[in-house]
């Protein structure tokens, strides 16, 4: 492209000091190509800024876990306070076998659904989801009269 061509010259040419005319139909397509471009960018931008904004998901949680060790000294922790729908596992590190059941020994029926007829040898474990509100006893149905191992179970809604 000559200097006579390029749609904006303000150069001063061969050293006089005249500024070489513009031609306006060149000048006009060029703003308009400026300004597309520019509409162009802005619309791209907000396009990728709604696509990266994710609304905030509904995060399904796993029901909790809660853990009660059954020793030789009974259960630990003796008492537990819960949210409805939390599922305990009682583990059982002693090195005897051991039997929990709900209360009142020797009916163990007070927890629906829970089953006092499972022996846990070590190791072994066992677990209840309590999903009710309400307060909840069980027992080492081999060793009731041991109150160290007798338990609560407390849960909140």
């Amino acid at each position: 492209m000559t200097d006579s061509e390029h749609p904006i010259d303000d150069k001063i040419g061969n050293g006089e000091n005249e500024v070489k005319s513009i031609d306006n139909s060149k000048v006009s397509k060029q703003h308009l190509y400026i300004n597309y471009l520019g509409v162009f960018g802005l619309i791209t931008l907000l396009i990728i800024i709604i696509l990266t904004m994710q609304p905030p998901s509904k995060t399904i949680k796993a029901p909790s876990v809660a853990t009660i060790t059954i020793t030789n000294q009974g259960f630990v922790p003796a008492t537990m306070k819960v949210p409805n729908g939390m599922q305990i596992i009682w583990t059982n590190i002693d090195s005897k076998p051991h039997q929990i059941a709900a209360d009142p020994f020797p009916l163990n029926n007070s927890i629906v659904g829970f089953n006092s007829m499972i022996i846990l040898q070590p190791r072994d474990s066992y677990s209840f989801i309590f999903a009710k509100p309400g307060t909840y006893t069980y027992h080492d149905e081999r060793n009731p009269l041991n109150h160290n191992l007798h338990g609560t179970i407390i849960v909140k809604s």
